[in-house]
């Protein structure tokens, strides 16, 4: 079990796994968990598949956690900017970037091998994961229709599926004539 010292400190090392090194540090294959008590049968398999699978996860976290703080703070910006909108602009705001930065770092990363997967993860995955809020998109169809207001409902269902794919189109584009 892992105690003391929060946060974690990863760090690259060759070392193999070596057990007896509870309490001062204890290395897990290519990393080093430092100023941890560790209990044998929680240490990580000595296997490059974990360590990789565990930086993922963390990237994909990192970059969802910073996703998520923007996608707020770019709601209650337009929020506001717009009094009283007659439509959610925040989240149209929010989903018609998201598409378009995906659509631009979409292309990028297909065509040109510029960054590692933990790094395509982290911005594709937990950034524009975090970003885009299109579960929100649809609750908010949804709530807009309950309450009687079609027309504003399906205006922003429309907004967002054409100026999304549009936008997906157009960053695609962007990246190709770079």
């Amino acid at each position: 079990m892992l105690q003391k010292n929060w946060p974690v400190l990863f760090k690259r090392s060759s070392s193999k796994t070596n057990k007896s090194l509870q309490g001062k540090y204890a290395c897990t294959g290519n990393f080093v968990l430092y100023n941890y008590k560790i209990k044998q049968y929680y240490f990580l398999k000595n296997d490059t598949f974990y360590g990789d699978t565990m930086i993922k996860i963390l990237m994909i976290g990192m970059g969802g956690f910073t996703g998520s703080v923007c996608r707020h703070l770019t709601y209650e910006f337009s929020n506001k900017v717009f009094n009283e909108p007659f439509l959610p602009y925040g989240t149209i705001i929010v989903n018609i970037a998201g598409c378009l930065f995906i659509g631009f770092l979409g292309g990028l990363f297909e065509t040109r091998q510029l960054f590692t997967s933990e790094i395509r993860a982290l911005i594709l995955v937990g950034f524009l994961g975090g970003f885009t809020t299109f579960s929100t998109f649809g609750y908010e169809i949804f709530t807009i229709a309950k309450n009687g207001q079609y027309v504003a409902a399906i205006t922003h269902l429309m907004i967002h599926l054409v100026l999304g794919f549009g936008a997906v189109w157009l960053g695609f584009s962007i990246y190709k004539y770079l």
